[in-house]
């Protein structure tokens, strides 16, 4: 298994004190918008980045990349990608972000770790170490306007 990768965000203050500030059922909506809006970043580039085979199977790994968020009450928010990095935000909310591919592309696995006999062709580490400020921003902003949104709601 890959080592993990942490990542502290900066100037989430008072953006986390309002998100405390909503509902339960808010708080959760408000994050899994928020981390889908940066895992779509690395998901984007992730794809761009991963290799085409050849014959009927050819592109069936790209387009089983995929983001699918998770919410929970309680710890803190770790953005966690198969791969082995993790984003760690501190909150009172726990919620995760599992960037990878489905089982029918198991084979993606190989390709972004290699084998005994295959080289490393990684797609999904590479788009993280890119991606993550532009993923961290879209994390922010979408928190900021879907919070935002919510308190106009309940105004």
């Amino acid at each position: 298994m890959a080592e993990g990768m942490t990542i502290q965000i900066e100037g989430m203050k008072e953006l986390d004190d309002r998100l405390q500030k909503l509902q339960r059922k808010a708080q959760k909506k408000v994050l899994r918008k928020a981390l889908a809006a940066g895992g779509r970043v690395i998901v984007k580039d992730a794809k761009k980045r991963a290799p085409v085979g050849k014959g009927k199977k050819a592109g069936k790994l790209k387009k089983a990349i995929s983001a699918k968020a998770t919410v929970r009450s309680g710890g803190g928010r770790p953005i966690k990608v198969p791969s082995g990095e993790i984003i760690y935000v501190k909150s009172k909310a726990e919620s995760s972000i599992n960037i990878g591919f489905d089982r029918k592309a198991f084979y993606g696995q190989f390709h972004e770790l290699g084998t005994s006999r295959i080289p490393a062709r990684s797609f999904l580490r590479p788009a993280m170490d890119t991606q993550k400020d532009a993923a961290v921003n879209a994390f922010k902003s979408i928190m900021a306007a879907a919070i935002e949104k919510v308190e106009q709601d309940d105004a």
